[in-house]
């Protein structure tokens, strides 16, 4: 038999586990944004670099710090916008290794001219060099299209470097851009690009979008669902039409069922039926009530090959420029239109409906 303490403490620990499970909810909701998973990402994969780089560093006493201020901008630029222009990871490096070769050439440049000023101070950097520095860089990552912000810092950090270490200072920083670049590449495409199977518990890799070829421009709602299916692995587009005749939804069904039979219909009921039904009229004029009662059967059957074979051109349009599975399905709708729609979204697994907006006066 439990006592009063161990009560308390059971109540307790259950009452700590019901915080732990809020506060990780709470958490998961906001990585789950993008913004604030990239500031975290920054946060964490930044000085984790920086430091890693500069252990490196460390051991290997001819590497220069003068690396690390262009090596830390670049990364932040990097990480901060994975989709953005300057995210790639090869414009990162080249860009760079550039700027630092950029510095080298504007100081071999200017001992050659006989221009090279020092100054005064010990980071002292003459005009002319950092001047035609900076030129270089602009020229040159621009023609070879690699244009990186940091490369200006190393062109000009370049011209820092102790005489005679300028190859080393070149190499260091492609080696440890490229160190950078590796780490984003592999950020971005396991992590980043994956961020919706991995974080984010409203959306599943199966998704199954149920269109109403309902409203003024059903074909644009079908696209757009079309493109939401194909973001997933396994999603699919389901074009729904609502019929509210029963015999006319059996009868479109069997239509979309087989494809030859409804080019067939909507042929022969555009030609040599019509022809051979009025001749019937001609040769049977004691027979007009059935005559018209078969011309009406025959309008509705042409009208339901046409609804179908308009539904399968559609589904195959989507299929070949989207490249997602369109299904097509027709429900009768008796009530209303809302119901239907969520019944045939539950009869065919759909987790999500995209339907246009209409307004009834």
């Amino acid at each position: 038999m439990r006592g009063p303490l161990e009560d308390w403490v059971l109540a307790a620990v259950a009452r700590l586990r019901r915080i732990e499970r809020h506060e990780v909810r709470a958490f998961r909701r906001w990585v789950e944004r993008t913004s604030n998973l990239v500031h975290l990402s920054i946060l964490v994969f930044v000085p984790l670099l920086i430091a890693f780089v500069t252990a490196l560093s460390n051991s290997a006493s001819r590497l220069s710090f003068l690396l690390f201020p262009p090596l830390a901008s670049g990364t932040y630029t990097l990480f901060a916008d994975p989709e953005g222009r300057y995210a790639s990871p090869v414009r990162f490096v080249a860009g760079l290794t550039v700027g630092a070769l950029c510095g080298w050439g504007a100081l071999v440049l200017a001992t050659e001219l006989g221009v090279a000023d020092g100054g005064t101070g010990v980071f002292a950097v003459g005009a002319f060099e950092a001047a035609i520095a900076v030129f270089l860089a602009g020229v040159v990552t621009w023609a070879l299209d690699i244009e990186e912000p940091s490369a200006y810092s190393t062109a000009l950090l370049g011209l820092l470097v102790r005489p005679g270490t300028e190859f080393e200072f070149t190499v260091s920083i492609l080696l440890a851009s490229s160190i950078v670049a590796l780490v984003f590449t592999v950020w971005r495409e396991r992590f980043y690009e994956q961020r919706a199977r991995i974080l984010y518990e409203s959306t599943q890799g199966d998704d199954h979008v149920l269109v109403p070829m309902r409203g003024e421009n059903p074909d644009a709602t079908a696209m757009l669902g079309a493109r939401i299916a194909a973001a997933h692995d396994a999603g699919k587009v389901v074009l729904l039409d609502i019929v509210d005749d029963e015999a006319a939804a059996d009868a479109e069904r069997a239509a979309l069922d087989d494809d030859w039979r409804v080019e067939t219909r909507v042929a022969t009921d555009g030609g040599a039926e019509r022809t051979d039904d009025s001749a019937a009229v001609d040769d049977s004029s004691g027979d007009r009530e059935d005559s018209t009662a078969d011309d009406e059967e025959a309008v509705t059957d042409r009208a339901v090959a046409e609804a179908a074979a308009h539904l399968e051109t559609r589904a195959n349009r989507i299929e070949r420029r989207v490249g997602v599975p369109c299904q097509v399905v027709v429900a009768v709708g008796g009530g209303s239109p809302a119901s239907t729609v969520l019944k045939a979204a539950r009869e065919t697994n759909c987790d999500l409906v995209a339907a246009a907006y209409e307004q009834r006066h």
